[in-house]
């Protein structure tokens, strides 16, 4: 038995009564009865036969006699490993169409670059820690048909991975209850638009939110430990977050006493 990826592999193991060296000639034949490929050799392996079953006919010669043996042999059909990917972002997960949907018995093995990441019929792959840019996913499948494992071809198609936006700010650490200061995030690294989130909490619970380039500290908050956190997002959708603590001080009171 063979495969349609690798062909279908004949060893003869006729011998001479007389040690005398044989000649070794093969003919596949379809099952009409039609000759479809020749081979010669004592081991040969048949590349380019469709799935099928075929009579395999080998006829050898020590140059004075000869004879001829014919034997069934099956070739299976490879699965067909085929897919497309979606840019994605660093680290993120890699979306996955499938050409060809694996059928019942096929195992399957991804990798990134040559590294295994994924085993099975997948909607998409792990993310993994690669540099940005482009990336090879590849694609193999194999199927058993009962001792013989049949490979898909090679199969292997290249994913965009983008950089994460780096954001960045000029926030206080401190400021006075009712210090009303901009806060930035011009600063940021990225390519292209981006969209800028803000959110200010306290002891966890969201005070007040803002979108744009700027935010102004509302004036409206007590003293206390406030948390202030920047989210980027740039035009492929990929995001990314800063933290810090405020310290919002009480305004000092002061009395006059005149004597």
């Amino acid at each position: 038995a063979g495969c349609t990826t690798t062909g279908l592999p004949l060893e003869s193991t006729s011998t001479s009564p007389t040690g005398a060296t044989l000649t070794h000639t093969w003919s596949i034949l379809d099952a009409g009865g039609t000759e479809v490929a020749t081979g010669s050799g004592q081991g040969v392996t048949i590349n380019g036969l469709p799935a099928g079953d075929y009579d395999v006919v080998l006829t050898v010669s020590d140059g004075s006699c000869s004879a001829t043996v014919t034997e069934a042999a099956t070739v299976h059909p490879a699965p067909v490993a085929s897919f497309s990917l979606s840019p994605t972002c660093l680290n993120g997960d890699v979306p996955v169409t499938l050409g060809v949907p694996f059928g019942p018995g096929v195992d399957a093995v991804w990798d990134f670059n040559g590294t295994t990441v994924a085993t099975g019929q997948v909607t998409a792959l792990p993310g993994v820690s690669i540099n940005p840019g482009n990336a090879t996913v590849g694609l193999t499948l194999s199927q058993d048909f009962g001792g013989v494992t049949c490979p898909s071809a090679p199969a292997a198609e290249t994913v965009e991975i983008y950089n994460l936006p780096l954001p960045q700010w000029d926030a206080p650490t401190a400021l006075c209850v009712g210090s009303t200061p901009d806060i930035s995030s011009a600063g940021s690294s990225l390519p292209g638009t981006y969209t800028a989130d803000w959110e200010v909490t306290l002891g966890g619970v969201p005070q007040v939110t803002g979108v744009g380039e700027v935010f102004t500290w509302p004036a409206g908050l007590a003293d206390g430990t406030y948390g202030l956190s920047l989210n980027i997002t740039d035009d492929n959708g990929c995001q990314d977050d800063i933290a810090a603590a405020v310290e919002v001080l009480a305004t000092p009171s002061g009395t006059v006493t005149l004597s």
